[in-house]
């Protein structure tokens, strides 16, 4: 039984043969591909025993790239559509895949070292999702990752932190998301800025804080270590106070969301 990647390198290489006699494709093959439109992808077969994929995709400001994934070298070459070389992207640095939510054409890539990604408007859905299985074989690693997360929850009780929460910080922990109540107290840095740096320093060198916020007298901090800071994206934060008329603090939430991976 032919996976679905095998399905889409057969589909890609009859509508290559296609295209070079200049002739419309089937319909039932286009039925196949669930779009109107010819798809602009080629595969061929490399002498090191990997596959090299080239797709035509509009990049940021409309701007039309060929992205060629070779998945034996784990790399991804950036060409205009005149084959003008741009720059090579390894694979492996590749923290973020993201497909749209409103087009199914749509994926955005964030490679590490940039907090920008970067947009690709393929012209079939079939396509985008073929260059996604491609990227993700030259990667050679799943999709998902399991991770350890650590949830703490803490009434501070209006009083300082002690000097040292040692004992209570777990070993192996890969994201730690620290939630604070009743955090108020006489400080000479401010509340908010103190118990972060407490935190920071029991966490150590290895975790850095991916994001923190605070309401009235709630808190959250949400640390990660630092090997993985590069696949936390899409950072948002909220707060909803619900204490006198709706717009005390006193009583309320703070929430945190963020996409790993």
């Amino acid at each position: 039984k032919m996976t679905r990647m095998e399905e889409d390198i057969i589909i890609l290489k009859q509508l290559a043969l296609a295209r070079q006699e200049n002739v419309k494709p089937p319909a039932d093959l286009i039925k196949r591909l669930g779009d109107t439109q010819t798809a602009v992808a080629t595969v061929e077969h490399a002498s090191d025993g990997g596959r090299k994929y080239r797709f035509e995709a509009k990049g940021d400001l409309g701007a039309n790239k060929v992205l060629e994934v070779d998945t034996a070298k784990q790399k991804v070459d950036i060409y205009d559509v005149k084959g003008q070389f741009h720059r090579t992207c390894m694979a492996t640095t590749l923290t973020t895949l993201r497909r749209s939510a409103v087009s199914p054409t749509k994926v955005k890539l964030y490679w590490e070292g940039s907090e920008q990604p970067e947009r690709y408007t393929f012209h079939t859905k079939r396509e985008r999702e073929l260059f996604i299985s491609s990227v993700m074989g030259a990667r050679r690693a799943p999709e998902y990752e399991d991770i350890r997360v650590a949830i703490v929850t803490w009434n501070v009780g209006n009083a300082p932190p002690p000097d040292s929460m040692h004992s209570a910080i777990a070993s192996g922990v890969d994201l730690y998301y620290v939630c604070l109540q009743e955090c108020e107290y006489s400080s000479k840095e401010g509340v908010e800025q103190e118990i972060f740096n407490f935190f920071q320093k029991q966490m150590g060198d290895q975790y850095i804080r991916a994001a923190a916020l605070s309401l009235l007298y709630i808190r959250v901090i949400i640390f990660v270590k630092s090997q993985h800071r590069w696949k936390i994206t899409h950072v948002q934060t909220s707060k909803c106070a619900t204490g006198i008329a709706n717009l005390i603090g006193n009583k309320g939430g703070v929430g945190v969301s963020f996409e790993f991976n």
